[in-house]
């Protein structure tokens, strides 16, 4: 999904009304339809059956949005408020519109003078707070009662509030991702038409959370339109920032729900498992048996159709155990425990073809590890997957990944790794990770997925990032279900970037999931992956 700088999608949006495509009334409508399913959707994620919504709103259209959205929530929720900061006679147009029609359902209080300690009391009682305070057009640092309300707000979210952002989270800039000021952290990000390319930017992970774009139906040909005319003109008023955002801009794509769906069509109803390709898993130890029943779990829940673990000798018997929709192999084992050079030799005429590779998880870092990643070339037919211990032997052992240009390859670094392979300190990695997925991408011939907050999918040209996942995906196993999702996703979408970026996506979108229902803190790998169907079942619709 193309990014774009916050005058485009103003452009944008006076152009379909221009056209005829749209009144602004229907384009807020839209927005504010939206957003309420959104929100439904956290309700329901998060099992709050009757919640309280407190929804706080500016004058300006991110306000008009709120009150469309509280419309189409008030048939759901019947404890609903909204406070507009500043007067309603200010209210124009479309905003004006939508606010008459939802005011006579719902409270409607003003907050006219600085009143955070009531604005945080009445936020603070929520289990929701929705900002629309401010929108994309908003620069510099808030002020007065508006920089009380987002203090307010994010006093709420300390408390344990959720806290859903129109657009973009008040006070951070939408072109640059920065805040001069005070911004509110939102724990969902809801954007409207488009992705704006400040999201895309280290500097606003702080605060956006989880972000889902709607569809507000600007026309694809108005898009081209303006991005095409404008792609020279440039938006030099942000310094020193605006070059980094534009360097970004002819790059970055934004993976989202709508890329997945279009990758991963329904299944046709005459196929088999042969259909949804053949994956075979290698790795584990005698202390990392974890890792590759976690990848192995992962792949079989995202639509493998056959999946197979080679695994030492000593701990085949449990892993077949933990994962019993797989068929694991026993391979020959060293004196340590890991996989001896020739295992994957060793049971040659025991395998059908394989489509998908995915070598590291639990493998530990040793000489062995090269042979095996030179054997897997032998065995698959199109991808071979690098993760974990496997990135390590590559970067210790110089393995030659560039012998078999026909074979496909996906590496899953994160920082460290990632620096281990540049051969540089991983301050370089953060410091420039865009630049710096690339140059993995070039050097290895390969689809590089760079981890982390805003994951980061290049095959050397093209640059997608993600936005959803969550805090609590910061622990043990996590980076495991990963690498078993994109495996199984390899056969199924059109090609190893698809793959890697619709893996990475829906990881974060089950870890979203996973947080709602229980919560951060406690998140553990087997629940993430436990939420891996089900994120596929919200982003598929079905």
């Amino acid at each position: 999904m193309r990014v774009v700088m916050a005058e485009q999608i103003r452009e944008m949006d006076r152009l379909t009304i221009a056209n005829g495509a749209a009144s602004g009334a229907e384009l807020m409508d839209r927005a504010g339809s939206g957003l309420a399913k959104v929100i439904r959707n956290i309700c329901r994620w998060r099992q709050l059956t009757h919640p309280c919504i407190r929804m706080v709103a500016g004058k300006g259209n991110n306000g008009g949005d709120v009150y469309a959205a509280a419309y189409y929530l008030l048939r759901h929720f019947a404890d609903l408020e909204i406070v507009l900061v500043g007067d309603p006679a200010q209210l124009q147009g479309e905003a004006l519109w939508h606010y008459d029609r939802v005011r006579e359902h719902v409270v409607c209080e003003t907050m006219l003078a600085t009143d955070e300690l009531g604005v945080r009391a009445w936020c603070d009682a929520a289990d929701i707070v929705v900002d629309g305070l401010l929108g994309t057009g908003a620069t510099g640092a808030p002020r007065d009662r508006i920089a009380s309300a987002i203090r307010a707000i994010n006093h709420a979210r300390a408390n344990g509030v959720l806290v859903v952002a129109v657009d973009v989270p008040s006070g951070m800039n939408a072109n640059t991702g920065i805040a001069v000021g005070d911004a509110v952290v939102a724990d969902f990000t809801v954007t409207m038409g488009l992705p704006k390319m400040g999201m895309l930017q280290s500097a606003a992970q702080s605060f956006l959370g989880c972000v889902d774009v709607i569809d507000i139906g600007i026309p694809a040909s108005v898009v081209d339109e303006v991005l095409l005319g404008g792609e020279e003109s440039g938006h030099a008023g942000e310094n020193a920032s605006c070059e980094s955002v534009l360097s970004l801009h002819s790059q970055a794509r934004y993976i989202s729900g709508a890329d997945v769906r279009k990758w991963l069509p329904p299944r046709a109803r005459v196929s088999h498992k042969g259909t949804y390709g053949r994956v075979l898993v290698i790795g584990g130890a005698p202390r990392y048996i974890g890792a590759v029943v976690m990848a192995a779990q992962a792949a079989c829940r995202s639509g493998a159709g056959l999946v197979y673990v080679l695994t030492p000798e000593p701990v085949a018997g449990r892993v077949a155990q933990l994962v019993p929709e797989a068929m694991v192999f026993a391979g020959k084992s060293r004196s340590d425990g890991g996989l001896a050079s020739d295992a994957l030799r060793s049971i040659k005429k025991k395998l059908p073809d394989i489509d998908t590779v995915l070598l590291g998880p639990g493998m530990m870092c040793h000489a062995d590890g090269a042979q095996l990643i030179k054997s897997a070339y032998d065995f698959v037919s199109e991808t071979i997957i690098l993760d974990a211990d496997a990135l390590n032997v590559l970067a210790a052992y110089n393995v030659a990944l560039t012998d078999h240009p026909e074979k496909r390859v996906i590496l899953t670094p994160h920082p460290g790794e990632a620096a281990r392979l540049l051969d540089v300190f991983r301050t370089v990695i953060q410091a420039d990770r865009v630049n710096v997925v690339q140059r993995l991408a070039e050097k290895y011939h390969a689809v590089v997925v760079l981890k982390g907050a805003g994951t980061l999918i290049s095959d050397g040209a093209l640059c997608g990032v993600n936005l959803t996942g969550t805090p609590g995906m910061a622990t043990g196993g996590s980076g495991d279900v990963l690498a078993g999702m994109i495996a199984a996703l390899c056969a199924q979408v059109p090609g190893p970037w698809e793959a890697a970026s619709a893996g990475v996506y829906v990881h974060g979108l089950a870890g979203n999931m996973a947080a709602l229902e229980a919560s951060e803190v406690g998140m553990t790998a087997e629940h993430l992956c436990g939420m891996v169907p089900k994120a596929f079942g919200w982003v598929l619709g079905r």
